[in-house]
């Protein structure tokens, strides 16, 4: 299994996730990450056409139809990928948080709450705040949960401060 970050585009179409792999492709931090084979990207129409011509299995090609403008990166699996860059992983995680931000610039974006990457041993809160937009872009039935628990480890963060 692991932990992976799921991540969309708002409006799900060949459209939006064709502008956003464009947009992905010329990412300065995600280039770096193409080097190394460890890009982010969305499913798009090319995507599938691709699993077709290389001889994908029928799950696959239903794998990447059904998602369409949306991934999931795994991100607990990125030691080689660190040693190839060689970055530190906070260094890893601050990087894809200000990619994200840039990305939610210029798109409309969902994360979905539910993403193991968002627990405390990949993305610290700041991250996933900054990433999210202050959790106005967090997706799924556990988007108070996950803003709840940020919200408790902060207050308790900020009377262990006081009391010290």
């Amino acid at each position: 299994m692991g932990a992976y970050l799921y991540y969309e585009c708002a409006k799900r179409s060949n459209d939006a996730a064709l502008k956003l792999n464009e947009f992905l492709y010329k990412d300065k931090f995600n280039k770096k990450l193409q080097e190394v084979d460890a890009a982010f990207f969305v499913f798009d129409e090319t995507g599938v056409q691709h699993e077709i011509d290389h001889g994908g299995t029928e799950s696959s090609i239903e794998y990447c139809k059904d998602n369409i403008a949306q991934n999931a990166y795994k991100v607990s699996s990125i030691e080689d990928t660190l040693e190839k860059l060689h970055i530190e992983t906070n260094e890893f995680f601050e990087q894809v948080t200000q990619m994200f931000e840039r990305i939610n610039h210029k798109f409309k974006m969902k994360y979905l709450a539910r993403s193991c990457a968002f627990g405390s041993h990949y993305f610290n809160d700041d991250q996933i705040m900054r990433m999210t937009n202050n959790g106005s872009l967090l997706s799924g039935s556990d988007k108070h949960k996950l803003l709840s628990k940020m919200h408790a480890r902060s207050t308790h963060l900020f009377h262990a401060a006081i009391a010290s």
